[in-house]
């Protein structure tokens, strides 16, 4: 299975399709495994039938901790408080973190 992770899209499409078939090449291998990782987890801990609940939760928990991390690289730029928490909200509210 990781195998096949590493050779397709991110929607499961091969990066070498066959004739006429059209893939937008979306490689993200870490993504896909750690979503694939997550779901075994979630089935394991007994969430079968319901394993994004567990996902969302993580995928919160990780949110979180980057901008909290976010956060801290913008005071070790030496941003004043407010200027540095403005930018952090920015980076934990803005939708391209939206999948």
């Amino acid at each position: 299975p990781i195998l096949e992770v590493l050779q397709n899209d991110f929607w499961g499409t091969s990066l070498n399709p066959p004739e006429g078939y059209i893939t937008h090449k979306s490689y993200r291998p870490i993504i896909t495994l750690m979503f694939a990782l997550e779901w075994v987890l979630a089935q394991r801990l007994g969430f079968t039938g319901r394993e994004m609940q567990p996902m969302r939760v993580l995928n919160c928990l990780i949110h979180t901790v980057n901008s909290c991390l976010a956060l801290l690289v913008f005071l070790r730029f030496r941003l004043p408080l407010g200027w540095a928490t403005v930018a952090a909200a920015l980076f934990a509210a803005h939708p391209v973190h939206i999948e």
